[in-house]
Formats: C-alpha cells, structure tokens, sequence
C-alpha cells in the first residue's frame, strides 16, 4: 500500500493520509500504430479496459494530541452494499444471488473547515455507481452523509469527475459542490449540521471551473448555456 494526498486541520492536530492499495489482475491494453517512421506496425500500451479490477483506497486519521491512529470504515455508507442495476439480469447461478457485501471504495479527497473541527469527505465506489459526500468528525472517526448520489450509468461530470472535486466551505458549517442528480452538473449548497441542500443553479445546461473569490461572498463559475436558467441568489 501507498501512502497519498495526507492533510492537516487548520489546528494542526489531525492528520488525514490515504493508503492506496493498487489493483491486481488488470491487463493493459495494446494498441497497434501503424503510422511509424520505420514503416512497421508497433504496439503501444494503453490503459486496462474498464471492467478490469480498480485500486481502492483506506482513510484515516492520526489525531497528533492522543498519540492515536483511527480508521474510517465504510459500513455506515447508505446503500454501500446495493448492487448495479445490471446483476438483476444475472441467472440465479451467478453472483446476483450472493450475499450482499460492502463495495470496495475510493476516497477522493478530504477537505477541512477553518476551525479544524470537521471535514468533507469525498467518497466514490469503485463500480461508479455513487458517491457520497461525508461529513467526518476526526476525534471519533465518525460521520454522517450530506449527500448521496446514485447513477446507474457512471458518476461524472464537470465538477464531479475532476480529481479532487471542487468542494468548498464557506463557513463552518456550510460548503458548496457540485452534482449530476438532476443529469445535468449544478450547484449547491448545504449545511453540514441540518442537512439542508438548497439548489443554486438549475437548468439544461452543464456548470464547470466553478471557483469562490477568497473573500467566500462570490461564486465564479462558467455554463454551456447563454442564459443559465433560473441561478438563485447566493448566500
């Protein structure tokens, strides 16, 4: 296992790091090139294919003050053991018929508030069939979801996709994010102690490079669309 992406709360007592472990039994994908300055067909090594087995990662968190390791589990994840759509159609010889067990997963990125009390944890399941936004108490390894979001085709999007997520804290108790719930990438916000989102943007258009001014009043973003529909005034 690899050791990635570790950060510190803004009080310098906890410690996220990620252990990555990578997958085995993947094979690359060769690629012939038959424009080549000898004139012979040379083979060029590409990705897995997307059904090959994906890396999953663990989370967890060092608190500096007790000297103490905790490791966030998944088990709590709602719908963490819900199946893809598709295995409905299996035969009941096939894996459709066993026990379900949790999803492998991978923790894309934790993102702290200025307090250093919590964090948003950004949580993917390695089928991509959803993600789940976590709020993380760090002294206890514990958390709760703010939002979940189910796709049965693939979790993607401007906004989404991108490696870390844009996900921002605007105060201590409120972040902003982006999601595909309604097929298109928009805006919300949430407040991380009532649960309460509110849509900022709505309309068939999709939001990308979507940025807060430092002073956290103002949201920048750009859309595909002239007009971006009905976009509520920003608190």
């Amino acid at each position: 296992k690899n050791v990635f992406a570790p950060s510190i709360s803004a009080d310098g007592r906890f410690v996220a790091y990620r252990l990555s472990k990578p997958a085995s039994g993947g094979k690359n994908t060769i690629i012939p090139n038959y424009v080549t300055e000898s004139g012979f067909t040379t083979d060029i090594n590409g990705r897995t294919k997307v059904g090959a087995p994906a890396s999953s990662t663990e989370l967890y968190i060092f608190d500096r003050e007790k000297d103490t390791v905790l490791s966030v589990k998944t088990t709590a994840l709602p719908g963490i053991t819900d199946q893809p759509d598709y295995v409905k159609d299996y035969p009941k010889k096939d894996t459709a018929t066993k026990k379900p067990t949790n999803r492998t997963v991978s923790f894309r990125s934790v993102d702290w508030n200025d307090a250093g009390t919590a964090a948003v944890v950004d949580i993917r399941s390695t089928d991509n069939k959803d993600r789940w936004l976590v709020l993380l108490d760090p002294a206890t390894g514990s958390y709760k979801t703010i939002d979940r979001q189910r796709d049965e085709a693939w979790i993607a999007g401007p906004g989404v996709s991108d490696f870390p997520a844009r996900i921002y804290w605007i105060d201590n108790n409120t972040v902003v994010f982006q999601s595909e719930k309604t097929g298109y990438s928009h805006i919300y916000r949430a407040n991380v102690n009532t649960g309460e989102k509110v849509q900022l943007t709505d309309g068939k258009f999709e939001v990308s490079s979507l940025q807060l001014s430092k002073d956290r009043k103002t949201l920048f973003f750009n859309a595909n669309d002239q007009h971006p529909g009905d976009v509520q005034a920003y608190r």
